[in-house]
């Protein structure tokens, strides 16, 4: 399961990966094909991300009664984890410096997609007097970001030769399923389960982002 986890996760980053390292190079004003400029790059791009983040989480906690506190605070803490586990799939002995890279790039990515649901969460709270109108907002939210993916997907599509996409149909379906296996184990009675729709959020983000990445280099 590991190794399968590893050719999916190598696979679905690697437009990223090249978009980010080019993002980074420029935002660093150096182009240098260096490993140590590359990972300064790069690293400099994360940085930015996880500072983001933890304003955002910082300001959005001190305003929350101490029960949801203690619920968003549970949750940061699995995303920790789910966030190192970027660490488990890359390493220098199987991929030399790009598993360096791609270690970087997938924690950035993860960033990335803490900060959407955080913002959408927090939006949704500011408009809802009860958790359970929360749940519902970020279920809206969900499904207006599921369309957002269906639309890029479309895009990448139409873009791509006819041998291209028979692998991006075969990567949408192969991450769909990873993506219902990490979030239909959060799935209960309520179908708006809010841990459940957390993990679509951030899943369909992250896969958002990867398609957009890959937009652009097909343009």
């Amino acid at each position: 399961m590991l190794l399968k986890n590893s050719f999916l996760i190598i696979t679905l980053f690697g437009f990223l990966f090249c978009a980010k390292t080019s993002l980074a190079r420029e935002a660093c004003n150096d182009g240098s094909p260096m490993t140590a400029d590359i990972m300064n790059c790069l690293m400099i791009d994360y940085e930015k991300s996880d500072k983001q983040l933890n304003t955002l989480y910082h300001t959005i906690i001190q305003n929350l009664s101490v029960p949801e506190q203690k619920q968003l605070k549970s949750s940061q803490i699995k995303w920790i984890k789910s966030k190192d586990e970027c660490n488990r799939f890359y390493n220098d002995m199987e991929y030399g410096h790009e598993g360096r890279f791609s270690v970087v790039v997938c924690q950035t990515q993860k960033t990335d997609s803490r900060i959407k649901y955080l913002t959408i969460y927090q939006q949704c709270y500011q408009v809802s007097s009860q958790h359970s109108n929360i749940k519902s907002c970020l279920w809206d939210e969900y499904q207006k970001l599921d369309q957002q993916l269906n639309l890029v997907y479309k895009q990448v599509l139409s873009k791509s030769s006819n041998e291209k996409q028979k692998d991006i149909k075969k990567d949408e379906r192969e991450w769909i399923k990873e993506k219902d296996i990490a979030c239909n184990k959060y799935k209960n009675i309520n179908d708006k389960n809010s841990s459940r729709i957390e993990c679509l959020i951030e899943r369909t983000q992250e896969q958002v982002s990867i398609l957009e990445s890959q937009l652009k280099e097909n343009e």
